[in-house]
């Protein structure tokens, strides 16, 4: 193997345990299918080691990453539409869930938070599976402060009013 595929072999492997996991939820989040969901990251991977861009702090590139994989996710949509194989709600709790077990209302949450806006649904995996704050949501994501607040609002509000039967 030669010294240029053996350097792009370990940068790859980098930035994959890096991000892969992460954006992989966000994908699947979108799309409801793991095959799917991975397709939108080999997009995003490809489309990285292309542009072959130099970013100024780490926090830019994971920005960069995270974006691109909420748009290219869209794009995915935009184009498959109509075409989805969707897996049972247990199988999509599973795969974003470290856990084995799963329990009928994580299964709810699940399903609740893929059925947000698509503008909600980044938003919300980013402040609750990633614990970002308000400000890195709203850099991350090129949108304001209060628009980030406004969506998270929102978010749980719909969430609330989906998930009444667990509070009774």
């Amino acid at each position: 193997m030669n010294k240029t595929m053996h350097n792009f072999d370990e940068q790859f492997t980098q930035k994959y345990k890096l991000y892969g996991n992460m954006l992989y939820k966000i994908a699947f989040t979108y799309t409801q299918n793991p095959a799917d969901a991975e397709d939108v990251l080999q997009d995003v991977f490809t489309k990285f080691f292309c542009i072959k861009k130099d970013f100024s702090s780490p926090e830019y590139e994971k920005a960069w990453f995270i974006r691109t994989t909420q748009n290219k996710s869209i794009d995915f949509i935009r184009k498959q539409k109509g075409r989805f194989c969707k897996l049972s709600e247990e199988e999509n709790a599973g795969i974003l869930s470290n856990e084995s077990q799963q329990n009928d209302m994580s299964v709810d949450v699940f399903n609740t938070i893929a059925s947000l806006d698509s503008k909600n649904k980044t938003v919300i995996i980013l402040y609750y599976f990633y614990d970002y704050s308000i400000q890195d949501i709203a850099k991350t994501l090129k949108i304001t402060p209060e628009a980030v607040k406004k969506r998270l609002q929102r978010s749980r509000k719909q969430l609330k009013i989906e998930m009444e039967d667990y509070n009774k």
